[in-house]
């Protein structure tokens, strides 16, 4: 969990006596677990969709951008706790967005220079798959994504106290990353 999330988040409420009906003065305090924020981050408005419905069903608060200074700006507003990253972005007037541009940006916001974040993209090809290793995302997948083994990464990383680890070789379920897909 990054540094500016709220753990638990707290909820106060009123108890009525049913003897009387009246108000009573004492509150209850239920400490619940905050939901984590992902940003998800694609072109695609059926993806993004998709991608939000499936992570909203276990239990994650979802932010989505359809492009690079969307992504910019939704991070710095509400910092997530992982970022899910397409790796190609149709070409923009002003500037060249590709995931990794967006990975760069997100990179140096001090919010957001440790947020996890995991690759999901249709591009083939071993090249993508090393560049990635080299900027050290968590983990990689490729279009159609399987939700099963995405889960599984995104809640391996977002336990509590798990340090952050860079994507590795292996692609086992127990490994820090997974991959999805041939290269």
């Amino acid at each position: 969990m990054n540094a500016n999330t709220n753990p638990t988040e707290t909820t106060s409420s009123r108890l009525i006596t049913p003897a009387s009906g009246t108000k009573s003065t004492s509150r209850l305090t239920v400490q619940q677990p905050a939901k984590r924020r992902i940003l998800v981050v694609d072109d695609d408005p059926v993806v993004l969709k998709t991608t939000e419905i499936k992570l909203k069903a276990h239990g994650f608060a979802v932010t989505t951008a359809a492009d690079g200074p969307s992504a910019i700006h939704s991070a710095r507003s509400e910092t997530p706790d992982l970022i899910l990253l397409d790796l190609n972005f149709p070409p923009d007037l002003a500037l060249t967005w590709d995931g990794f541009s967006i990975m760069n940006w997100l990179r140096r916001l001090e919010s957001t220079k440790n947020v996890p974040i995991i690759i999901f993209t249709g591009l083939q090809g071993g090249s993508h798959y090393e560049r990635a290793r080299a900027a050290g995302v968590a983990g990689f997948f490729h279009k159609p994504l399987d939700f099963t083994p995405l889960m599984a990464l995104i809640d391996r990383r977002l336990k509590p106290n798990t340090p952050s680890q860079p994507l590795n070789d292996q692609t086992n379920a127990g490994s820090s990353f997974t991959t999805t897909g041939k290269d």
